[in-house]
């Protein structure tokens, strides 16, 4: 269901017509005929011209946050001198964190202590970018 793209279906954006308990597309034809609130039928119009960027955005920010195997990608560094701090899941001895650790082209996982993680992480994701004040 979520491949369904609004826009396939309908003319966007729908409309409500004033006075009426209609909802029209960019035609003016008529959809929808119901015993609606207008708090509802405004509503469901947002929800049908929205759904489609509301579907790509999600799949962008699922992209974003997605588990990478150390086994297939290491954190990109543009030189050898930078550190990219990461989120990262350790199997260490008896226990598995998921913790904030620096990696750099040299030294690999680190700490910001400088305590070695390189044979603990199996896989790690970047950090989600900060909050907009």
């Amino acid at each position: 269901m979520a491949d369904i793209k609004m826009s396939d279906v309908f003319e966007l954006p729908l409309k409500s017509v004033e006075y009426q308990n209609q909802i029209v597309d960019k035609n003016k034809i008529e959809l929808l005929f119901a015993d609606f609130h207008d708090y509802e039928k405004g509503a469901l119009i947002e929800a049908i011209n929205t759904y489609d960027a509301n579907q790509k955005r999600i799949k962008e920010l699922e992209a974003q946050q997605q588990w990478i195997s150390v086994d297939d990608e290491t954190p990109y560094c543009n030189n050898k001198f930078e550190q990219v701090e990461v989120i990262a899941f350790c199997i260490h001895p008896n226990i598995q964190i998921v913790t904030s650790l620096l990696f750099d082209e040299k030294n690999g996982f680190t700490t910001d202590c400088g305590e070695d993680f390189n044979d603990f992480v199996t896989r790690w994701m970047l950090l989600p970018e900060p909050p907009k004040e």
